[in-house]
């Protein structure tokens, strides 16, 4: 039967065991080994000294490895020292777990023993603290008793000294003697139990407010990821929007490459028409000019022919002498000699 089944048949122990773990609520925590996630306590029986080390704090659903080194401080015939973790929930106190650190055998001042108590803290357990108590069960003798038995000795009793038993005509030669009484203790045996309480961890399980705020928690940070993942979505837009600009970018930058070529060719060819238009424009007025030149030498070659068959050469005091050439100031365009009538 369960320590636990024996504490709920007997009210005193259970009323002993919630006033303890409530003041070990409310006792500060046991002082820290050099790990801040460690805590140790001491327990002092009749006959072991032991050491607990455990973890300070630990969640529901863990595992938790509670350290026990037990010192016998006196010889004794043992029984067993064993381990009982306990939890309280409101008015009842609930076993987690029991182990036996030390089984029956003789002990003697000195002996240690180690051992590794596995603790499961169940899912659901409420916030609250864990602890344990260590009871060694010691048998203990004691003389209840004594026995006496009579000695009948071997040899017989002749006057004052002991001889061998001898036989004369089938009869023996002295008388037997009875020695003193010799007395046997008869020892009896009681079993005796000590127990003490270690505290141990502390149980960090959530509060209503904690659920709430985990609740609010777990929202956001489902606000967060969707958020998050619209925002890579954007960055992935703007990104192919950046390498498409780029594109463009190259395209209208090799469309202006072309746009200059093109025109520095016709810049060129501009040159080139200008400089064909200029010589163009020259050898158009030489042109003209050659055939102003030619029409007036061919008029004032007419001029002469028709002169000279007119008259021929005239006289120094006749005709004032008119220009041949059509732009002259003193050109007069030839006369049409009428034929003379008879």
């Amino acid at each position: 039967m369960s320590s636990l089944t024996c504490a709920r048949k007997h009210p005193i122990f259970l009323s002993f065991g919630l006033i303890l773990a409530t003041l070990l609520l409310l006792q500060p925590t046991p002082c820290a080994h050099a790990d801040p996630t460690q805590a140790s306590a001491s327990v002092n029986l009749q006959y072991f000294a032991i050491q607990v080390q455990y973890p300070n704090v630990v969640l529901p659903g863990e595992t938790v490895n509670v350290d026990v080194q037990a010192v016998a401080k006196s010889s004794a015939i043992l029984n067993s020292l064993t381990a009982y973790v306990y939890y309280v929930d409101g008015p009842n106190l609930d076993q987690l777990s029991s182990a036996t650190v030390v089984g029956s055998q003789n002990i003697v001042s000195g002996n240690s023993f180690a051992s590794t108590l596995p603790v499961n803290v169940p899912q659901g357990m409420p916030r609250t603290s864990l602890f344990a108590t260590f009871t060694e069960s010691v048998k203990q003798s004691y003389v209840s008793s004594y026995s006496y038995q009579s000695y009948y000795g071997s040899d017989y009793y002749c006057g004052s000294y002991n001889y061998r038993s001898y036989y004369y005509n089938g009869v023996n030669a002295c008388y037997p003697y009875y020695s003193d009484y010799n007395s046997y203790p008869e020892y009896s045996y009681v079993t005796t139990s000590d127990t003490g309480i270690s505290p141990l961890s502390y149980v960090n399980a959530t509060t209503p407010e904690y659920t709430a705020l985990q609740t609010q928690y777990q929202n956001q940070q489902q606000n967060l990821n969707h958020v998050q993942y619209q925002n890579q979505n954007l960055q992935q837009q703007v990104t192919n929007q950046s390498q498409e600009i780029s594109q463009l970018q190259g395209q209208v930058k090799q469309l202006e490459q072309n746009l200059q070529s093109q025109q520095n060719d016709l810049s060129q060819k501009d040159s080139a028409n200008s400089y064909l238009s200029s010589q163009l424009t020259g050898a158009n007025s030489m042109n003209h000019t050659l055939t102003y030149l030619a029409l007036g030498f061919g008029a004032v070659a007419i001029m002469g022919v028709l002169l000279g068959v007119r008259g021929g050469p005239r006289q120094a005091g006749g005709r004032k002498t008119q220009s041949v050439n059509p732009y002259a100031a003193n050109y007069v365009p030839p006369q049409t000699e009428r034929p003379e009538t008879v």
